[in-house]
Parts: C-alpha cells; structure tokens; sequence
C-alpha cells in the first residue's frame, strides 16, 4: 500500500545490503579506491573497517560487480565465525579447488599451485575474507603464509581483511606484527555527517522512482 501511496517501485529502506541503493558519501568513494588500487596493483593486504551499518558489505558487492573477471580471480569467504575451522580449507573452497582430504601441506600446495597458475596466464588472484574481526590469531598467521607466495618483484595474492573496528586491534597483536607489515592500505567507515544523512535518503528515495524530498529538512535532522 505505501508503495502505490509514494510512487515507488519498490521498497527504499531495507537492512539486506544492495549495490543498488549504494550512497558514495567522500568515504566511500575513497574506501572504493583503496580497494580497487589494492586489487589491480598489486598492493598486498588492503583493511576496511566499519562500524556495523556503515555500508561495508554494500561496498564490497557494489566492487565485485565492477571486476573484470575475465583478468582477476576472485575469492570470497564471508560470515566468518569463530568456529570457522581450518582457513586454507575455506579458501581453497572460495577458488573452487577441490580439497577434500587434503592435509593442511597439500591445501596450501594446491593454492599456491592455482595462484601460480593464474598468475601464469596473465590473471590477478583476490582473497577477500568479509567479517575478518571474528578470525583468530592461527587463521590470520596462515593468511600471512599465503602471503608470501610471490614471484621475483610481484606479490601474487592480493588479500583484503573487511570488518568491524576490532580488527585494528587484532592486527596489532604483537604475534601478527608481521602480518600488519603487510598492510599496504586502511579504510574507515564512519557515520554519515547530518548533510549526508539528508543526501542518503533523497537518493535512495530517487532509486526507486520516488520524489526525493519526500523528507522534510526537520526529518532528515532527527533521523540523523
């Protein structure tokens, strides 16, 4: 009924993340960046934090439908937890590689296998591990270990850790100092300013076809 009632083609607010309603506020739009220099250049571990709402996962999605996945493999492991077991396993799921039985050593052979591969042929390999604060300190040294495969000047696995600010302060756990020296690019996620916030529901009002200043100026401060 409200649909019909404001014009829209379909709901404007909703909690599941959707590239579609992305607002590029001057963070996101920077964050973007980041992770796209850290995915085409090489760059080596590439971290975005966010508070929980602040628009990670709708980035992320909004960056996978952007890649040229005819030039850079990507991995994916999301809703991490912390039970989620043994890492390589779960990354060499993220590529498609069959696993099934293999010992910690030839799950970590296999990937550096596929990655050298890939890299042969010309493609960028991606693991992005989303939710990445709930990794335990075992999980991000073995991220570290696939991080060292490279060949002569070139690091072959581009990593990028999104996830709650807590995953500042477990990278800075003296045991992953040198995974932290690895971090080539940080990325905050703040709360929208109350200018933002008033741009933030006009244009996703807009999305769905409605009129944007549906929110009176009074509104827009107290939602903010």
């Amino acid at each position: 009924m409200y649909l019909t009632h404001f014009g829209f083609v379909e709901k404007p607010f909703s909690i599941t993340p959707d590239p579609d309603f992305l607002f590029m506020s001057k963070e996101h739009a920077t964050a973007l960046a980041a992770l796209e220099y850290g995915i085409f250049e090489q760059s080596g571990i590439t971290v975005l934090t966010g508070e929980i709402g602040t628009g990670k996962t709708t980035l992320l999605r909004h960056l996978l439908l952007r890649v040229p996945y005819h030039e850079v493999s990507v991995g994916l492991v999301s809703n991490i937890h912390e039970s989620l077991g043994d890492l390589l396993q779960w990354v060499a799921l993220a590529f498609e590689i069959e696993c099934e039985g293999m010992s910690n050593a030839q799950l970590f052979r296999a990937l550096q296998e596929y990655i050298v591969q890939e890299y042969a042929a010309g493609k960028k390999v991606v693991l992005i591990m989303d939710e990445s604060q709930n990794m335990s300190i075992r999980n991000l040294e073995e991220l570290r270990m696939l991080s060292n495969i490279n060949a002569e000047k070139d690091e072959l696995l581009q990593i990028v850790l999104i996830g709650q600010p807590e995953l500042f302060d477990l990278l800075n756990a003296p045991e992953l100092r040198q995974l932290a020296q690895r971090v080539t690019a940080e990325c905050h996620l703040t709360h929208l300013t109350e200018e933002e916030t008033r741009e933030y529901l006009q244009h996703r009002v807009r999305v769905v076809g409605g009129n944007p200043e549906v929110f009176p100026e009074a509104t827009c401060s107290k939602i903010f």
